[in-house]
Parts: C-alpha cells; structure tokens; sequence
C-alpha cells in the first residue's frame, strides 16, 4: 500500500500464523491505491466518513458497517477530510478457514458469496452489532496476551467472528441490502 505524507497517529497489528490483526487511527485524511491480497479481508468501520471502493461498487460506509473481501477483489478506502478514521481489518489466510471447516459448514462461504454476489457490506442490527464488537475486543485482547492458551483464544475468537458473520451473512444478508451501495458496471468491466 503506498501511503501518502499523512502518518497513522496510532496502529497495532499482530501477526498470527493463520490471521494479522490491524487496529488503525488516522487523525488527518490520506490517499490509498486500489490493493488486493491473497487473505480474505474483514473490514470494521469504527469511525470516519468512507467511501469504500470493491470491484466497481461504491459503499457509503457509517460506524459498525462491516467489509467482507474475497482474496480476488481489488478495494480500497476513499476518505473525507475532517474526522478521525479508525478501523479493525482481519486478514486471514483461506487454508486456515478450510482447514476449520467441515461438510455443511464452510467458514469461506460468506466471501466466496460476496464475490460472487457482488454484494461485500454488511450492516449489522443492533444486538448483532454489540455480538461481533464483542468478539473483536475480545480478539484484540488475547492478541495484547502472552499468557497461558492465549493462541488458542485468539484463534477461538477469530472463529467465533467468522461464524458470526456467515450466520449473518447467509439468514439476513440478500434481504436487507442497504440502499446506499453503487455499482459501477463500467467500471466493474475495466477491473
């Protein structure tokens, strides 16, 4: 990612054997360049105002909307000036959600979906919200710990997150799609 002369005025990031967890807070506004990896990403929004950019589709992103991103979408973040943006960005390693996975319930369904649904927000209701935020600060903990099971909690926590959102994604996802996505098939074509 090239970053412009902007600087993160606060980030963590733990890297795991099968996850990297990066909590970001930026103070001023910055420029990003269209990125891709080969992990799934979980993009939370906890502050700022965002445009985020997946495949040709523009999301008008608030505080708590979720990204799910297959390893094969180009995305990037577009920000406006004025607020502090802060987020939580999971990148996890596909072999270790097959390897966790088992008949009936494929850990990788919900971002194989939203690649091939072209469908990447989600926009959790309240009591799902304080569920996966939950989850997340508990993730965010156990990564901060050396103490004794912590590798197993942390990837505990991050299972947890992933079944979330597949329930989430699979019982209500296609039914409450928010109005303000954009696509762009010209756009979509070029990628």
């Amino acid at each position: 990612m090239k970053e412009n002369k902007h600087r993160t005025a606060s980030m963590k990031h733990v890297v795991s054997d099968d996850f990297e967890f990066f909590h970001y807070r930026d103070e001023e506004a910055r420029n990003f360049e269209y990125k891709n990896h080969d992990v799934y990403e979980v993009y939370f929004l906890i502050s700022g105002r965002v445009t985020y950019l997946v495949e040709g589709r523009s999301y008008a992103m608030k505080p708590g909307d979720i990204l799910l991103i297959n390893n094969r979408e180009l995305h990037k973040p577009v920000l406006e000036p004025g607020e502090t943006y802060e987020r939580i960005i999971l990148w996890i390693k596909p072999d270790f959600l097959m390897k966790h996975s088992i008949e009936g319930c494929n850990l990788s369904e919900c971002f194989e979906r939203t690649y091939r649904d072209k469908q990447n927000l989600i926009r959790p209701k309240a009591e799902m919200l304080r569920v996966i935020k939950n989850s997340i600060l508990m993730l965010e903990e156990s990564c901060d710990s050396h103490e004794f099971g912590s590798h197993i909690l942390k990837n505990s926590y991050l299972m947890e997150i992933i079944v979330y959102l597949n329930r989430y994604f699979l019982k209500v996802h296609k039914s409450n799609l928010p109005s303000d996505v954009k696509y762009n098939e010209k756009i979509d074509r070029v990628i």
